[in-house]
């Protein structure tokens, strides 16, 4: 990282170094990349609020590109903003600069095979800022490596890698925050949270047992393809509004009884209006023409505090989205044992989930980051997920939508030749699911 005359030297040495017949086209590019759309959206706006505007030659808000004004023509610089949710879109371009944030949110895939070469280009400077929340030391698909963002964290530390540099916030006084802020957080949040958000220290992965164990398998449950999806057949949009600061949403389909997850969306610090109008205009470039049903979390039928509209009547009155919802009780015991279910391999030998390599966060929590509660010393553990925030969010999303059609599906009556007490009963989803195609118990 350099700026002021630091960075002007820089730019000066690499085009007199560049021979004369070289003509770059931008002279200077860079690129500004989010985890997630809702992350560019918010860099693109905050740059507008900081860049003086005597120097935005030219921008366009559609495609997210501003050209900026310099005296020296050889300065003339070209900013891309994109979004890593689709890694093979950020291919094939050489780079002045990169900035991405979230970093921690980005898969492995996307920094080592598309946005790392970007910065090798011939001619170019190739230099980038990265930063992030830390998630977590362990990479989220093999805990047994460290997570990308984690590892060039500590080669910035190490005297052997003098082009990384690194810091954190970790034990320092935060600068934008007052002391009293900052001890009110820490006296507030949990003690893992806090180190994590406000002291940025990378945490060993998790607290407590995982919910899913080792039943998630990257290699059985995760596509070596990008999934597509099948007109035909509607897509479930599962939504998780509640959470004001971190909202999400998921995607997914049931192609001949296989749940199929497509597409995940997480915001962070925006509202259901905010968040709605993301979500919407991706999915018609993801899934044009598609039919949707939507799922959501039952206290969305809550009013919000800044509105007198809940989150699903915001839905209903501006995005013409009708939404139904599974009672809030048990919901996350019902959840967890479908997707137990569907984690084990069927009879027939395919996984009864499979999902999209990109959709990075739900992976994540069924390989370990969803998490039950630590009970504290001298209390008894109770079967309650932690809310971290992260985890928890795509696996509700997850578990709202398998209960509004995996569990609705399976409220059929037992026949009477199944049953000794003479009376008919309902059977539980995962009941029917085994009957159905049998399992392979781990």
């Amino acid at each position: 990282m350099a700026s002021g005359h630091e960075l002007r030297k820089r730019l000066i040495k690499l085009n007199a170094e560049r021979p004369d017949d070289c003509d770059l086209v931008p002279k200077i590019h860079a690129w500004v990349v989010g985890a997630q759309y809702p992350h560019t959206r918010q860099l693109w706006h905050e740059f507008f609020a900081y860049c003086p505007k005597e120097i935005i030659a030219a921008k366009n808000k559609g495609e997210k590109t501003v050209k900026l004004f310099s005296e020296e023509p050889q300065f003339m610089t070209y900013i891309e903003f994109k979004s890593a949710d689709d890694p093979e879109q950020l291919v094939g371009v050489g780079l002045d600069f990169l900035l991405m944030t979230e970093c921690g949110l980005i898969r492995r895939y996307t920094w080592e095979h598309a946005l790392r070469p970007c910065l090798s280009s011939p001619g170019r400077l190739g230099q980038a800022i990265l930063n992030s929340i830390p998630t977590s030391k362990a990479d989220p698909l093999d805990p047994d490596k460290l997570h990308w963002f984690y590892d060039l964290f500590l080669r910035g530390q190490s005297p052997d890698w003098p082009d990384y540099k690194s810091w954190s916030l970790a034990g320092k006084p935060h600068p934008l925050m007052s002391a009293e802020e900052v001890e009110d957080a820490r006296r507030s949040l949990p003690d893992h949270l806090f180190r994590k958000n406000y002291l940025g220290e990378f945490l060993d992965f998790g607290f407590g047992k995982p919910v899913y164990g080792s039943q998630f398998d990257p290699l059985l449950h995760v596509s070596s393809d990008s999934l597509h999806f099948t007109p035909s057949v509607p897509i479930h949009r599962c939504l998780d509004l509640y959470s004001y600061h971190h909202p999400g949403a998921l995607w997914f389909q049931i192609v001949k009884d296989q749940v199929r997850v497509l597409k995940e969306l997480m915001g962070e610090d925006v509202h259901t209006f905010e968040f709605a109008h993301s979500f919407t205009e991706l999915e018609g470039a993801w899934f044009p023409e598609a039919v949707f049903q939507t799922h959501s979390d039952e206290a969305g039928d809550f009013k919000q505090s800044a509105s007198e509209l809940t989150d699903h009547e915001v839905l209903r009155k501006f995005y013409k989205i009708i939404v139904d919802s599974p009672p809030n009780v048990g919901l996350f015991e019902r959840g967890r044992n479908i997707v137990s279910l569907l984690l084990r391999p069927r009879a027939d030998g395919q996984p009864g989930i499979i999902i999209d390599p990109s959709c990075q966060r739900i992976i994540a929590a069924l390989n370990g980051g969803y998490r039950y509660k630590e009970p504290k010393e001298g209390q008894v553990c109770k079967d309650e997920p932690l809310k971290d925030g992260i985890n928890d969010t795509p696996a509700d999303c997850l578990h709202i939508g398998l209960d509004m059609t995996v569990g609705r599906r399976a409220q059929i009556v037992m026949p009477e030749d199944e049953i000794d007490t003479g009376q008919r009963r309902e059977r539980e989803p995962w009941e029917v699911y085994e009957a159905h195609y049998g399992t392979t118990r781990r």
